[in-house]
C-alpha cells in the first residue's frame, strides 16, 4: 500500500487547526476599527468641540484667578479667547477617526461663520472690545486649521 493516497487529518487536528484560524481572525478584527465605533467618533465631533470650548472657557477663568491677583490684564483675556478657540478645534479634529486635514477644514469653516456673524453683530452694536475678541479667534482658527492641514502625514519625514 505505497501508492496509496495520504490520509485525511483526524476531527481533533481539523478543529485544533479552524480554532487557531478563528483566533487569528479575531486579533485582526480587534486591528482593524470597527465600524460602528468609527460613526459614534464621526457623530461625537461636533460635540466635542462644543464641550471642550464650554470646558475651556470655565477652566481659563478659574487658572486666571489663581495666577492672576488683581485684574485681568488685556494680553490675557485675548489668550483666552484664542486658547479656548484654538484648542475647540483641535479637540474636534482629534476626535474624527480619520481626515485629519478635512476635518480641520471643515470645522474651521464652521468657526469662521459663526465668528463672522459674531463680528457683525459686535460692529453693528458698537462693541468694538468684542470685534477684538472675535478677530483673536478667527486668527487661533486659522492658524491652528493651517496646523493640520499642512503638517506631513504620518508616517513621513520633512526634508
Amino acid at each position: 500500500m505505497t501508492g496509496s493516497a495520504p490520509r485525511p487529518p483526524s476531527r481533533s487536528h481539523s478543529g485544533f487547526a479552524e480554532l487557531l484560524m478563528d483566533h487569528e481572525e479575531l486579533e485582526r478584527s480587534f486591528r482593524r476599527p470597527w465600524p460602528v465605533l468609527a460613526t459614534l467618533r464621526w457623530l461625537g465631533v461636533l460635540p466635542a468641540v462644543v464641550l471642550s470650548w464650554c470646558a475651556l472657557c470655565m477652566i481659563i477663568p478659574i487658572v486666571n484667578a489663581l495666577t492672576v491677583r488683581d485684574h485681568l490684564p488685556l494680553y490675557m483675556e485675548l489668550l483666552k479667547w484664542a486658547a479656548a478657540a484654538g484648542l475647540s478645534l483641535s479637540a474636534g479634529v482629534r476626535m474624527a477617526p480619520s481626515h485629519p486635514r478635512q476635518t480641520a477644514l471643515v470645522l474651521g469653516g464652521i468657526a469662521w461663520m459663526l465668528i463672522g456673524a459674531a463680528m457683525l453683530g459686535a460692529i453693528w452694536g458698537h462693541r468694538w472690545w468684542d470685534l477684538g475678541c472675535a478677530v483673536v479667534m478667527a486668527v487661533s482658527v486659522g492658524v491652528t486649521a493651517g496646523a493640520f492641514v499642512f503638517a506631513p502625514a504620518r508616517g513621513t519625514r520633512r526634508t
